[in-house]
């Protein structure tokens, strides 16, 4: 009588505690585990009760959507089944990196104020940049114009000297803060003088950078030290991944059987580092 107790408690134990579920819909249950897993990334804003509310009404219209995907078959959609063998390989690779990654130790306060020193465009020297962008559908400018653009000290000399030239061209005026900026495009900027004009090529076309206006907004070691050491640990992170993700690959056997182009091996897969190019800043031009 013991042991067919146990087993039946054992098997009870196999749905949640009452406890546990805080919506159901239709025949599904959806648990407080499902809301904390929804809830981890939000942090301290987990405990208010609003936030907890949006994610569970949030778990709710997902597992709706869900069931009427089911009941559509959707689940054996060819591209539906690829995007999610897609996905369970990403989150299992993402996983054995992280499992695998030496975690960094914090930097040194040497090394903080190393790196301090080292930038001061984004530091002692911070600013905020006001510059207008200048989108021209052409690779390469005849000299005569570019001599021309080099003597403008303005942006409306500029435009008058591309409308003068026939030269078809978009305008768009920026106003970005040194940390907003890519560190290639912040470090060509921090030596300008207001009115110099940045010469471009992106692709197809050239961008005209011209600086209009700078506002100094210094940063103290003390006001940067935070972010420094955050940068500096997920930097080191981020190193770590890519020599982990080197060890195994020539641990493996990899054979191409076709090769598209002769590149550098691919970014780890948790990696989420953005792209420092003009572009990656100044999407939306």
């Amino acid at each position: 009588m013991i042991a067919c107790l146990t087993l039946t408690a054992c098997n009870k134990d196999d749905k949640p505690a009452p406890s546990q579920v805080l919506a159901k819909v239709n025949d599904h249950e959806i648990t407080v585990m499902q809301l904390n897993g929804m809830l981890r990334s939000v942090g301290n804003a987990a405990e208010n009760a609003t936030v907890k509310q949006s994610a569970l009404d949030f778990l709710i219209d997902q597992e709706v959507l869900q069931q009427k995907a089911v009941d559509l078959k959707l689940d054996r959609d060819p591209d539906v089944m690829q995007a999610i063998e897609q996905a369970k390989r990403q989150i299992l690779a993402a996983a054995a990196l992280n499992k695998l990654q030496v975690k960094p130790l914090d930097p040194s306060d040497a090394d903080v104020q190393k790196f301090y020193d080292g930038n001061p465009a984004l530091f002692a020297q911070h600013a905020s940049y006001e510059f207008s962008l200048f989108n021209l559908p052409v690779k390469d400018l005849p000299e005569a114009l570019k001599t021309a653009l080099n003597a403008s000290h303005s942006v409306a000399e500029t435009r008058q000297i591309l409308e003068q030239a026939h030269q078809a061209f978009q305008e768009k005026n920026n106003h970005m803060a040194a940390e907003q900026l890519p560190m290639e495009l912040l470090s060509q900027l921090f030596k300008l003088k207001v009115g110099d004009i940045l010469l471009r090529p992106e692709g197809d076309h050239l961008i005209l950078v011209q600086l209009i206006r700078v506002e100094s907004q210094p940063l103290t070691l003390q006001d940067s030290k935070e972010k420094i050491v955050s940068y500096l640990k997920q930097t080191a992170l981020q190193d770590s991944s890519a020599s982990k993700m080197a060890e195994l690959r020539k641990a493996a056997s990899v054979v191409y059987v076709k090769r598209f182009a002769e590149v550098a091996a691919s970014a780890p897969a948790s990696s989420n580092l953005p792209a420092n190019t003009l572009n990656s800043g100044l999407k939306g031009f």
